[in-house]
């Protein structure tokens, strides 16, 4: 497979964009970068080595999965998610908050599980991991913190890093880097990197990704498998015209990646 044409055609969309783009793939037929490391506001893909980190603490056996944990009213925050508008008696298990953090985004589990990990953690698995762009700076709806400056980054790099060290890094047993996977592609927000390609998945196909979004910003990230063949891939933006321009852009490239590797 030859990727310069690809190459091509993702400079193409990421030329005509008219805001902040990075982009990270990578294929078994080459790599396409685009301002990798350029830092952005995370949004909800800092939920991805929050995850990775919570499940390297259970394999230490510091958690585990399936306790029960009461998730009070009072640490339940808005945004995306379902916690926040459920009764008032809410017992929820690890594994069930990890799935709730990555299948639909919710914000109460995602600051549930940092506080059992604690935020120092996934900054030194960001380290450890060489992802330099990547820092957990406070939680997420936290507006107190937000006014003071902290704040949550990463980059396109980061995202494809993270995303290889869940599938052929040694951080984590099989055993969870298959409920990673089960969960990333039970992934309920599917208009962007999939947005063009969805209905035209193979028997064997998949699309594991998480996406993340506030306001000006647009970010998907993911594994996408096509007949056998892997790629990496990280698309994040900013600013441009509108929400909707940036969501495009992520799916123009995403379907670019599925066709490339549909016809190699």
């Amino acid at each position: 497979m030859d990727i310069t044409l690809l190459e091509t055609q993702i400079k193409k969309y990421v030329d005509s964009f008219d805001g902040k783009v990075g982009v990270a793939i990578q294929t078994e037929a080459g790599s396409i970068h685009y301002r990798e490391h350029e830092p952005f506001l995370a949004a909800s893909l800092i939920k991805i080595p929050i995850m990775i980190e919570a499940y390297r603490q259970v394999q230490a056996g510091r958690l585990d999965l399936y306790q029960l944990y009461k998730v009070p009213s009072n640490q339940r925050v808005g945004g995306s998610g379902v916690l926040f508008n459920l009764g008032e008696e809410i017992h929820v298990s690890l594994q069930d908050l990890i799935s709730l953090m990555i299948m639909i985004s919710d914000n109460t589990a995602t600051n549930f599980i940092i506080d059992q990990i604690g935020i120092d953690t996934v900054n030194d698995l960001a380290s450890e991991l060489k992802c330099d762009q990547t820092m957990l700076g406070r939680k997420l709806m936290d507006y107190t913190a937000k006014k003071r400056g902290f704040e949550n980054f990463t980059s396109a790099y980061d995202m494809v890093h993270f995303f290889k060290e869940m599938v052929e890094g040694n951080s984590l047993h099989p055993e969870y880097k298959r409920l990673i996977l089960k969960s990333l592609r039970a992934q309920q927000f599917q208009s962007k990197l999939p947005g063009k390609f969805l209905d035209d998945l193979g028997e064997g196909d998949f699309i594991a990704h998480k996406t993340g979004e506030m306001t000006n910003y647009e970010h998907d990230a993911g594994i996408l498998s096509v007949g056998g063949k892997v790629a990496y891939i990280a698309v994040l933006t900013s600013d441009g015209p509108d929400a909707f321009t940036r969501r495009t852009l992520i799916a123009d490239i995403g379907k670019a990646v599925f066709d490339f590797m549909k016809r190699g």
